[in-house]
């Protein structure tokens, strides 16, 4: 009896495994097949499985992996936190509302029970290795909810920031289950000061896990930046009043969320620096470049806003095309995706380039616009990014439709 259940065990995780490789790269047609025809893994089957503390964490880790390719990281579902947006059309602040009001009433029971997952799991045990790789497979879980605009508001963002940031602080994680002996304190004091930094494999499964946590700070601090341009569009009025300059400190003080918490974040980076993992000292770094950065970044930023009817079109005409193209970034693209990826680069060619410079100086201005729309939406990052990974379902196709972006770029 116990090696049938043993068998069924590793079957059901194999077959989570295939499903998820599968469907990994958008795979629509997969992704359709095995949750639409077949009815196999639906949200709420995964979701249930996942939230349920009897299962064992490496099952439950199977099915948070499955339940990101097939529910989560699908076409319909666009970043919004990878980069900020500095052009505007006057209409944005009130769509972007009413979408992220929409998302977040979506997404409620996923945004509750990950916040009171971490919450329940404030210290990394180094020794309990299935549930350092279920807190990686949940941050991974958690940076794409975030990247895709489902956590969009700050209560959220600050009840989530304190056990998340907990979790990223090596010093409070312990090398075993706690026990009352002086031989555990002893053990205690030696990993802290110096075993936790070394290479190991209950460290490199903690390891992944806080680079996953640290992904997500980083979108929490692109979700920051937008929420000080929002506030600083919402106020102005034409004009530099001497009310709006003396809320200036109040909206940095409203979307400090790292010093709204008893947290030493620049500490908590630093030691994270000092582990033998470059992948976990490059990005601890680079997050306290941006901590430091944050007013600078901000401020030394050129924001531009589109009124005239042809900007505001250029403008949703790029934003289209910058959702289109990042769908396809990550998706195995087959023919008729390598057609669409052609005609939207085709667009994004008409709406930067002129054929013919226009006389008129008013028309010079326009054009100029035109091409600032194109370059501040960052789909420039996002074509390079597409000509870096794109590639066909089949590979025999690969050579057949590479002569159409060639044209192109």
């Amino acid at each position: 009896q116990i090696c049938t259940v043993v068998n069924d065990f590793l079957f059901l995780q194999h077959q989570l495994e295939l499903f998820r490789k599968l469907c990994q790269g958008r795979n629509c047609s997969i992704i359709k097949l095995i949750t639409e025809q077949l009815g196999c893994l639906s949200w709420q089957e995964c979701f249930i499985c996942l939230t349920d503390d009897s299962l064992p964490d490496q099952l439950r880790s199977a099915y948070c992996r499955a339940a990101v390719c097939l529910h989560v990281d699908i076409p319909a579902n666009a970043s919004v936190l990878d980069r900020v947006q500095l052009t505007f059309a006057s209409d944005d602040l009130t769509k972007n509302s009413r979408a992220r009001c929409t998302k977040r009433r979506q997404s409620r029971p996923i945004l509750d029970w990950v916040t009171e997952f971490l919450d329940r799991n404030r210290s990394m045990v180094a020794s309990d290795t299935g549930r350092s790789r279920l807190l990686s497979e949940v941050f991974s879980l958690l940076h794409h909810v975030v990247n895709y605009g489902y956590y969009s508001a700050t209560d959220d963002i600050k009840r989530l920031l304190r056990p998340l940031l907990k979790l990223i602080d090596g010093r409070s994680d312990i090398p075993m289950p706690e026990t009352d002996t002086s031989e555990y304190k002893e053990v205690l004091q030696h990993y802290l000061r110096t075993e936790r930094y070394r290479p190991s494999r209950e460290t490199r499964a903690l390891v992944d896990a806080k680079l996953g946590a640290l992904k997500v700070a980083g979108f929490i601090l692109h979700f920051r930046f937008n929420v000080r341009i929002s506030s600083i569009r919402s106020r102005i009025q034409g004009a530099w009043t001497y009310k709006f300059a003396s809320g200036f400190r109040e909206l940095f003080v409203e979307s400090s969320f790292f010093t709204d918490n008893a947290f030493d974040i620049v500490n908590v980076l630093l030691d994270l620096s000092r582990y033998a993992y470059p992948s976990l000292s490059r990005m601890s770094l680079w997050l306290l470049h941006r901590y430091y950065s944050a007013y600078a970044y901000l401020l030394g930023r050129r924001l531009s806003s589109v009124t005239t009817p042809e900007s505001v079109a250029v403008h949703r005409a790029v934003q289209l095309a910058d959702h289109q193209l990042r769908r396809l970034v990550c998706a195995r693209m087959s023919d008729r995706d390598s057609r669409l990826a052609c005609e939207v680069l085709d667009r994004l060619c008409r709406c930067a380039f002129f054929s013919v410079l226009p006389a008129e100086p008013r028309h010079r201005g326009a054009a100029s616009s035109q091409s600032g729309i194109v370059y501040n939406s960052g789909v420039v990052d996002c074509i390079c990014d597409f000509a870096a990974h794109q590639r066909s379902a089949n590979p025999a196709d690969s050579a057949l439709v590479r002569p159409r972006y060639e044209t192109r770029f």
